[in-house]
C-alpha cells in the first residue's frame, strides 16, 4: 500500500509542477493584455464623457437659438438688459454695490454645461502585476514557469534506475544480421 501511495504522489507532483508553470506563463501572457483592455475601456469611457458633454452643450445652444428665433419674451428682455443695458420703461434695474464692475454681459456662461468629469483609470497595484511588469522579474517569471513546465513533463524517476540498473540492450533480430 505505501508503494502505491508513493507512486501516486510521484505522478501527482509532475502534474502540480506542470499546472503551476502553466499558470505562471499564462499570467505573464494575460495580465499585460488585461491591462491594455482596461486602458481601452478607460479611453472609451473618457470619449463617451466628452461626447455627452458636447451633446449637452449643443442641446443648450440649440434651445437658446430656438428661443431667439421665436423671439421669446423672457430671452429678449434678458438680452436687452444685459447686452444693451436697457430696461422696460415701467421697471428699474436693481444693482448691488460693486456688481456693475464685475458684471459679465456674455450669455454663453449660462449656456455652458457643467465641466466634464473624466473617469479615472482603475488598475490596481498588486504583487503579481509588479512581478510581471518589472523587466528582470518578468524574465524570472517566464524562466520559472518554463522550468516548472519542464519538471512537470519529465517522467518520474524509478527506483530501478536509481540503483544503477541499466536497461537491457535491444536484441537484434536474426533477419537484420
Amino acid at each position: 500500500m505505501p508503494s502505491r501511495i508513493s507512486s501516486l504522489l510521484n505522478g501527482l507532483t509532475g502534474w502540480l509542477f506542470l499546472a503551476a508553470g502553466m499558470a505562471m506563463l499564462a499570467c505573464v501572457a494575460l495580465v499585460p493584455v488585461m491591462d491594455d483592455l482596461e486602458k481601452a475601456k478607460w479611453r472609451r469611457a473618457q470619449a463617451e464623457a466628452l461626447l455627452e458633454h458636447k451633446r449637452e452643450r449643443l442641446d443648450n445652444y440649440s434651445t437658446y437659438l430656438e428661443a431667439l428665433d421665436r423671439q421669446d419674451e423672457t430671452v429678449m428682455k434678458a438680452l436687452a438688459a444685459t447686452q444693451l443695458n436697457l430696461a422696460p420703461a415701467d421697471r428699474t434695474p436693481v444693482w448691488m454695490d460693486g456688481d456693475i464692475d464685475h458684471f459679465n454681459a456674455s450669455v454663453f456662461d449660462d449656456l455652458e454645461p457643467a465641466p466634464v468629469v473624466m473617469p479615472r483609470l482603475g488598475m490596481g497595484d498588486s504583487t503579481l502585476r509588479n512581478l510581471i511588469e518589472g523587466d528582470t522579474t518578468r524574465m524570472l517569471m517566464i524562466v520559472g514557469g518554463a522550468l516548472c513546465v519542464l519538471i512537470g513533463v519529465l517522467p518520474p524517476a524509478s527506483r530501478e534506475s536509481a540503483r544503477g540498473r541499466l536497461p537491457r540492450p535491444l536484441r537484434r533480430s536474426p533477419a537484420a544480421a
